[in-house]
């Protein structure tokens, strides 16, 4: 995880912790690659991972001004595993996150899974997308920020220029298929919801441009209703009325109760 823990960003860090700590996959570290903090700021997140009291989740600070792929790398770099998935300071993950992956990938042979389909959500107007990748052209059908990968030391992040401060992961995601090849995750758009808060590293523009090219139709979103009502209860949504947003507009609204997660979890796990 690379991460900017300011104060006002602090509530994302701390649900994207969490988000790691639900996961059902046992198998699991997470490397944390702090960066542009102020002391104060530096010591208040060091202190919550201490709280947490979890030998697998380690920090690291990086004085300096170092590009976004540049600490991408130093978080490979410390992973002691032989896979990476990128695990986002700001956005909403599902339980399962890492395990409906990586059987995909394992039963296919391959050394690499992408998410085709995501959710997007747009956190102050409460409105949710689904999105389809497959809407783009190969090799940039799936998220780039979504991937499980193996390491490959001869593959790593832009460093200089514009790409290693935005758009690092697609150059490495491009890389590591032409290398490897990768299975895509079309099925499962409810594992990774990629939030729009207002501070992120892309602006509003980008995001609402990809929610109007790459948004579900109303019908294709009715097919997956039922399903994709059963696994909202599980990611860390905020309580009440989610308008669930087609290509045309509107395809219905979500009232999120909060339900446990661990009793939903154990209910999701029974059809894995």
């Amino acid at each position: 995880m690379v991460a900017r823990p300011t104060a006002s960003r602090f509530r994302l860090f701390a649900r994207s912790l969490r988000g790691y700590l639900a996961q059902t996959h046992s198998n699991r570290e997470l490397i944390i690659v702090m960066s542009h903090l102020s002391r104060r700021d530096r010591r208040a997140a060091v202190q919550h991972v201490r709280q947490l009291g979890r030998p697998d989740i380690r920090v690291r600070y990086v004085a300096g001004n170092p590009s976004l792929g540049r600490l991408r790398n130093i978080g490979v770099d410390m992973a002691a595993g032989d896979l990476c998935c990128q695990w986002d300071d700001d956005d909403i993950y599902h339980p399962l996150r890492l395990e409906i992956p990586l059987t995909a990938m394992r039963r296919a042979g391959r050394r690499g899974v992408f998410l085709q389909t995501l959710l997007q959500f747009f956190e102050k107007e409460h409105k949710l997308f689904i999105q389809d990748w497959s809407f783009y052209p190969s090799p940039y059908n799936c998220h780039p920020g979504t991937g499980i990968v193996a390491k490959d030391p001869e593959l790593r992040y832009p460093v200089r220029g514009a790409d290693a401060r935005r758009g690092e992961d697609a150059i490495f995601m491009v890389r590591h298929r032409e290398r490897h090849g990768h299975v895509l995750l079309k099925t499962h758009p409810y594992l990774y919801a990629y939030v729009y808060h207002g501070t992120n590293t892309w602006n509003h523009d980008h995001h609402r441009e990809q929610a109007r090219v790459l948004a579900c139709s109303r019908a294709a979103i009715t097919r997956m209703r039922d399903d994709l009502e059963i696994h909202l209860g599980q990611l860390e949504l905020p309580a009440g009325r989610i308008k669930v947003m087609s290509a045309e507009g509107l395809a219905f609204v979500w009232h999120n109760r909060r339900p446990s997660r661990a009793v939903r979890t154990a209910q999701l796990l029974q059809g894995i």
